[in-house]
């Protein structure tokens, strides 16, 4: 064998086996740019492993003795088999479905109770409701010679929907119009459909057209507007009915429900909003101990993570993360 064979043969043999020894190297032993891309060249989930370690240099935090230790007997090699086992994208989703599929199993019935809690608490608001107990209509409107200046005199009927009413309090307009002014209180008690005479201002100015109010029927009037109360004080049967005190005896999990679902109504389901209410809820009110679906699935792909190789799930999970 000639000379220039020679030296190119043992050449090539001495850059195998300076890329065997980097990739066997402990990844707290740093490699040159280099040394980096023979890696590369050889395996190029390399440049996961190395795009992990520069961002682990930046971290501002220094490194614990424990850690030092774990990334002492870590190789570069070691690393990258466990990276390319554990991250992959196939082998995730597989683990996401297996695992989705036992959470499913063991605690899905639990959706189930979530919303019968819903409905349990629903119903007992229904109690609180006011417009339950009591209900106004507007009859008729008795003066109309203030009505260009957005004044008039009507005629309401207030009936009880539940026993006897107490007394009341409340505030009515049509629809679209200030209710401030327009204030009803009546503390005879009463069992049976009463009718009160009151005023009634609205806005003529604005939403609503005298002209409408003086010229149609009731009947059209109210199709046209439609009257809005609001009952501020209610007691039916010598008890007050409030619906913040029972509003306020709702678990705040369940209220917290709520409001995400009134405010997300039209991407309720499936949403996040929708997974992390019921989570909650099934943690408070049903099962403490039991895992969200999510937790779950990560803790069981964690396990799997360690069962494949301790120590590089030690460096991915502990240090890393």
């Amino acid at each position: 064998m000639s000379t220039c064979r020679i030296v190119l043969a043992l050449g090539i043999w001495s850059l195998v086996m300076t890329s065997c020894g980097n990739e066997n190297k402990s990844i707290s032993e740093p490699l040159s740019l280099d040394e980096r891309n023979e890696l590369i060249k050889k395996d190029i989930e390399y440049g996961m492993v190395f795009s992990m370690l520069d961002a682990l240099e930046k971290r501002h935090s220094p490194l614990t003795a424990s850690e030092k230790a774990t990334m002492d007997d870590l190789s570069y090699k070691r690393l990258k088999d466990f990276l390319s086992v554990c991250l992959n994208t196939t082998e995730l989703d597989q683990q996401e479905e297996r695992y989705g599929a036992e959470w499913e199993k063991e605690y899905g019935s639990v959706n189930a109770k979530v919303d019968s809690i819903d409905h349990h608490w629903q119903h007992f608001l229904e109690d609180y409701q006011t417009d339950n107990y009591l209900k106004i209509e507007l009859v008729d409107i008795l003066d109309k010679s203030n009505v260009f200046l957005g004044y008039v005199k009507v005629r309401l009927r207030l009936i009880p929907l539940k026993g006897k009413v107490d007394k009341v309090e409340a505030y009515y307009g049509l629809q679209g119009s200030m209710m401030g002014r327009n204030q009803l209180t009546v503390d005879k008690p009463f069992s049976s459909p009463i009718e009160v005479d009151n005023s009634m201002s609205f806005n003529y100015a604005f939403d609503i057209k005298a002209s409408k109010v003086n010229d149609l029927p009731i009947k059209e009037l109210l199709d046209e507007y439609g009257l809005k109360t609001n009952i501020t004080q209610l007691t039916v049967n010598g008890r007050k009915i409030d619906y913040i005190d029972g509003y306020n005896q709702v678990p705040d999990c369940v209220r917290e429900m709520w409001k995400y679902r009134m405010k997300y109504e039209n991407e309720w389901e499936g949403s996040y909003f929708k997974e992390s209410s019921y989570n909650r809820i099934a943690k408070e009110l049903i099962n403490p101990s039991m895992p969200t679906k999510d937790d779950y699935v990560k803790e069981c792909i964690r396990k799997d993570a360690y069962n494949e190789d301790e120590l590089a799930a030690t460096f991915y999970y502990e240090i890393m993360i």
